[in-house]
């Protein structure tokens, strides 16, 4: 939406309601009004400009990414933040624990992690993870997403392919879904 457009309308509207109140004076007597209540009228623009101005830059940060800085990485020197050699195949070995708090993880299809994920969050397998998992909210597992381990969340949802155990209190398994392995759920339902 154009706010632009929108406040000239307001602005607009106020001038023609106020000729409309001012119209039995005289244009002089008119006149001498408008100037007497213009720098008000100004002045007030000024400010509510100066606050909407001041309210935009504050809020939209909804598409921005969060950093969390834990206490490990102030204390480590640059020197020692040497990243490991990446394994054939984009294979990425994780030997501990990835903690995501409060957001969707997306792991794509080029990804291919072995090792423990622990969100707080929901949690898309696009790729391959060869592991345990463990959300607080939804895990899904997508069409082209394996997942050879565990999977320990409040709902499972699968369209692609799950070897191991799956415990949860529901769980569904969509048109192209398969898991093999044990499920352990309270709610249990295959789509067509």
């Amino acid at each position: 939406m154009n706010y632009n457009l929108l406040w000239g309308v307001w602005f607009s509207w106020a001038l023609a309601l106020l000729v409309y109140c001012l119209e039995r004076e005289t244009r002089w007597a008119f006149l001498i009004r408008l100037v007497k209540i213009a720098p008000v009228v100004i002045l007030s623009l000024v400010i509510l400009s100066l606050i909407r101005y001041l309210k935009n830059n504050k809020g939209m940060n909804i598409f921005k990414r969060k950093e969390i800085l834990s206490e490990n990485n102030h204390q480590a020197e640059p020197a020692s933040c040497i990243p490991p050699e990446p394994e054939p195949d984009n294979i990425e070995t994780v030997s501990t624990a990835v903690t995501v708090e409060n957001e969707v993880t997306v792991i794509p299809s080029s990804c291919h992690i072995s090792g423990e994920i622990k969100a707080s969050g929901d949690i898309r397998i696009n790729g391959s993870i060869n592991g345990t998992i463990t959300a607080e909210k939804t895990v899904y597992v997508l069409r082209e997403g394996t997942v050879e381990g565990e999977i320990h969340a409040e709902k499972v949802v699968v369209d692609g392919k799950v070897t191991g155990t799956c415990a949860s209190a529901t769980v569904e398994i969509n048109a192209h879904g398969l898991i093999d392995g044990t499920i352990e759920s309270d709610d249990f339902s295959i789509n067509k």
